[in-house]
């Protein structure tokens, strides 16, 4: 889904009738599922719909038309575009099933403790609209007696009287977007939602499987040794088959090791010296390094800033 196609969505949503739900959410990674959602009701039945459709005004015109592209996720893709990421990726599935089967099951029996978040669900009343759901990854409820400040209202006697109670405050804009089985965020902290750094190790032990498997290293075993020292687990995600084949291949290793000017023993194969080295070449496969074909210059894709070589 492109843009255009986004807020097409977005405003059909504002236009149709749409059965709006909203639920807090805690977390505890002490639970194997963290999960735990709290159904919210309201006085006047009215107040839900009315702040669906300022929020989904306020989300398009400050948060998507903001926005240059949607971009597949990569860990690394500039808050320029909208990371876009289906929940049926190894990334995410097993979090965000934990997470549906709460908000599915959520009674409006109060939690107890601090919230980490709220979601607004939308469905449409005869089906025939893409299900919608915003996100927001901020406690929505605020203390107003703490020890940063006091703050008073006026009783029946128009005198000032100190307020002790939670209110509840709801925003007008989303950490993302799920629009039928995609999510589209808008920064990273969905990242920290769904544990998506427990599952970017797992991603990188597979890939460096892969490679490792590969022979094509004379120094095989320090080679691993120091990949796997690597620290940016997300690089991995971007992993393609088709750059474990070019090293593969021992004609296109030799032009990869050119390029990359990482020595090659007479068998053929990389001899990586240093993790400086390893960390390129690991980058290389991962497609966060290319070289520009007018000015044979080595970019860094994530910023496509020169590498300078000696």
């Amino acid at each position: 889904m492109n843009k255009d196609l986004l807020i097409e969505v977005l405003e059909n949503a504002r236009e149709n009738k749409y059965d709006w739900s909203l639920y807090f959410f805690k977390i505890d990674r002490r639970n194997n599922n963290p999960f735990t959602a709290y159904k919210i009701r309201f006085k006047n039945s009215q107040y839900l719909p009315e702040y669906a459709k300022r929020l989904i005004d306020m989300v398009i015109k400050y948060q998507v038309k903001k926005i240059k592209e949607i971009k597949d996720y990569t860990g690394e893709n500039t808050k320029i575009s909208c990371d876009r990421i289906e929940t049926s990726s190894e990334l995410v599935k097993e979090q965000w099933d934990y997470f549906v089967e709460d908000i599915a099951r959520a009674s409006d029996e109060k939690v107890e403790g601090k919230y980490h978040g709220y979601v607004l669900e939308g469905t449409s009343s005869n089906n025939s609209e893409k299900s919608l759901a915003f996100l927001k990854i901020a406690n929505p409820i605020i203390n107003l007696k703490n020890k940063r400040s006091a703050v008073f209202t006026f009783d029946s006697d128009d005198e000032l009287s100190e307020m002790s109670d939670e209110i509840c405050k709801l925003r007008m804009d989303a950490d993302c977007i799920v629009i039928d089985d995609v999510i589209y965020s808008f920064n990273y902290k969905i990242e920290d939602m769904l544990n998506m750094e427990k599952t970017m190790q797992k991603v990188k032990k597979e890939a460096l499987e892969k490679i490792v498997a590969v022979d094509a290293f004379e120094n095989k075993d320090e080679f691993e040794q120091m990949a796997r020292a690597y620290k940016a687990p997300r690089t991995f995600i971007t992993l393609k088959s088709e750059r474990i084949e070019r090293i593969r291949n021992m004609a296109k290793r030799k032009d990869v090791a050119s390029m990359l000017k990482i020595e090659i023993s007479q068998n053929g194969k990389f001899i990586l010296k240093n993790a400086e080295e390893v960390s390129l070449l690991l980058r290389y496969l991962c497609y966060k390094v290319f070289k520009d074909a007018e000015t044979k210059e080595l970019l860094e894709a994530s910023n496509v800033t020169q590498i300078l070589l000696n």
